[in-house]
């Protein structure tokens, strides 16, 4: 049991270390478009988890343009259901906004540069 603890902490603090890279794509995609928000508490969330509502745009429509990046459109606790999230809907989002929010997923080997890019990949998507 000491063990198990000592890898959850070790682990808990390597996730931690995720959240200014999330905060990076947040403050960089919803500083670039005025339409894009991020959905939950600012402050108590996990570090590795970003939500997006990107409103008024397709969210499935974009995903499939970036298959290279870890997206979805339902809550992690749906995976591979295709409904809205019952997380945001909880929270108070319309059934159109459910519909235009993205879940950003970071790893433990995220780097800079993928959130650059990811950045960059969203910037000329949106652009077009």
């Amino acid at each position: 049991l000491g063990k198990a603890l000592e890898i959850s902490q070790k682990n808990l603090a390597e996730y931690q270390n995720l959240a200014p890279l999330r905060d990076r794509l947040e403050r960089a995609l919803c500083g670039m478009f005025d339409f894009i928000t991020t959905n939950g508490d600012l402050k108590n969330r996990l570090p590795n988890t970003s939500n997006l509502l990107f409103r008024n745009t397709n969210a499935d429509s974009l995903l499939q343009q970036m298959p290279h990046v870890a997206l979805a459109t339902g809550s992690a606790c749906s995976s591979g259901d295709s409904s809205p999230s019952h997380v945001l809907k909880a929270m108070g989002l319309s059934l159109q906004d459910c519909k235009s929010a993205i879940r950003f997923s970071l790893g433990k080997h995220t780097t800079l540069a993928q959130i650059e890019e990811t950045i960059e990949t969203v910037k000329s998507l949106l652009k077009k």
